[in-house]
């Protein structure tokens, strides 16, 4: 399951709230929303050895404006004002010249146990989207114990408790993004509160609830046509 909405006969299935918002604002009916999961086998806290000297904040890269890499540059400028130690590492498909700063660590497509490494490698993981239907890295970030600071877009605010298991601030404000990252930065028992509450309440979310919420729909609907 991925971003979106499905339709399965005369059903609509969606995978976030404000996809289901949506559809109702226009008339559309949705009869189920299932929340994508987490792969907790692939995505798990792992010693990495990180440079105490460094802070190292993770971002996704993606070509779409509506990604939102432009604000969460932005925000990294403004903490870089105060904290010169920051460390900026990305991941996703290969960036245009000149797009992105110089001194980035950037991986190219990581998968599986390069991208878990990926996330257990840095200090906070910042998602600075401006639209989504769903949004997985996030999720994938807080299942490997890593404090989250991102907007409340897509399916964010149904698996997400703001101030508890993540920092939130609204899309398209990258001063709001910087001083979620600063509070981690300056407080070093929250970040650990946010990353220990976040991952003990992602667990909860996994695929074989979303399959097995997905099953019991496609029953219903052969029994209801059958």
């Amino acid at each position: 399951m991925v971003d979106g909405t499905y339709r399965l006969g005369l059903h609509n299935i969606v995978v976030s709230t404000w996809l289901k918002n949506i559809l109702e604002g226009i008339g559309a009916k949705v009869d189920a929303l299932i929340l994508n999961g987490v792969n907790l086998d692939e995505f798990y806290p792992e010693h990495s050895g990180r440079d105490d000297n460094e802070i190292r904040i993770l971002m996704p890269y993606r070509k779409e404006e509506w990604k939102g890499v432009k604000d969460g540059l932005k925000a990294l400028e403004i903490v870089k004002m105060r904290y010169k130690n920051i460390k900026l590492v990305m991941f996703g498909p290969r960036a245009r010249r000149g797009e992105l700063p110089d001194d980035v660590e950037f991986h190219l497509l990581p998968t599986g146990d390069k991208l878990r490494r990926v996330y257990n490698s840095c200090d906070i993981f910042c998602f600075p989207s401006r639209m989504e239907g769903s949004g997985l890295p996030p999720m994938e970030a807080m299942a490997c114990k890593i404090p989250v600071v991102t907007t409340n877009v897509g399916a964010v605010p149904d698996y997400i408790i703001p101030e508890k298991t993540a920092l939130v601030s609204p899309p398209n404000n990258p001063e709001a993004l910087a001083q979620n990252i600063i509070r981690l930065i300056e407080n070093e028992k929250k970040s650990k509160k946010i990353a220990e509450r976040g991952y003990n309440h992602i667990k909860q979310f996994t695929w074989d609830k979303a399959t097995d919420k997905l099953e019991r729909i496609f029953w219903e609907h052969i029994e209801h046509t059958g």
